[in-house]
């Protein structure tokens, strides 16, 4: 498998056993939150609007279609959460990590993405329109019909993930590493295929892009 040839930071999270217990029965009221642990909670379709999370950890915390546009994310970990259908569009996203969560149809239009992981994640039909990602990674996802039209992706790389029928159309990409994922369908314009880093598998794919003909001799 490809490796990233560029360094990935992790949350800096010190000591997660010492961060302090969001109680169970309560909401988010503030607008700034550090140094807390989010466990087991249900907070489906609710709206938050430009919270920030500093120095945080989800744990099997529903997200679902919840409404978080604008809001701030850093050195913050999501373990086996559900943000299907969530709206955090203009959302700033810093040192943050996805661990084998649910992102079916999440919304994350002009945010900002930077070094930030997603390993084992659902990202079918994810929408990352116009948005700025920055030294991320997706490991083991699954990136079905994903969108990241308009967007600005540099230094990324898509690990063995499955980016069938996903859309990159008028994307700047530079140094975007799909080695080692299926591109089958793949969507993009033939000026930004120089960002691109394929294997010698994929080629019959881009070939297919650019009407270019691959005959064995």
């Amino acid at each position: 498998m490809a490796e990233t040839v560029f360094k990935l930071n992790p949350p800096d999270l010190g000591a997660v056993e010492a961060l302090a217990q969001f109680p169970p029965d309560a909401d988010l009221v503030n607008a700034d939150y550090s140094g807390q642990a989010f466990s087991d909670l249900k907070w489906h379709e609710r709206s938050y609007p430009a919270v920030r999370f500093d120095t945080a950890v989800f744990k099997n915390v529903v997200l679902s279609k919840t409404k978080m546009r604008s809001s701030a994310f850093e050195d913050v970990r999501f373990t086996s959460c559900d943000l299907s259908g969530a709206d955090w569009s203009g959302g700033q996203l810093s040192r943050v990590e996805f661990i084998s969560s649910r992102l079916t149809g999440f919304v994350g239009a002009e945010g900002r993405y930077e070094h930030v992981l997603w390993r084992a994640c659902k990202l079918d039909y994810a929408l990352f329109q116009m948005a700025r990602l920055t030294r991320c990674c997706f490991e083991k996802c699954d990136l079905t019909n994903a969108t990241f039209e308009g967007a600005t992706v540099g230094h990324v790389a898509f690990r063995d993930c499955n980016l069938a029928n996903a859309r990159f159309v008028r994307a700047k990409l530079s140094d975007v590493d799909v080695r080692g994922s299926r591109i089958d369908g793949l969507e993009i314009n033939l000026e930004d295929l120089r960002g691109l880093r394929i294997d010698l598998s994929q080629t019959p794919v881009i070939a297919a892009l650019t009407r270019v003909v691959i005959e064995k001799s």
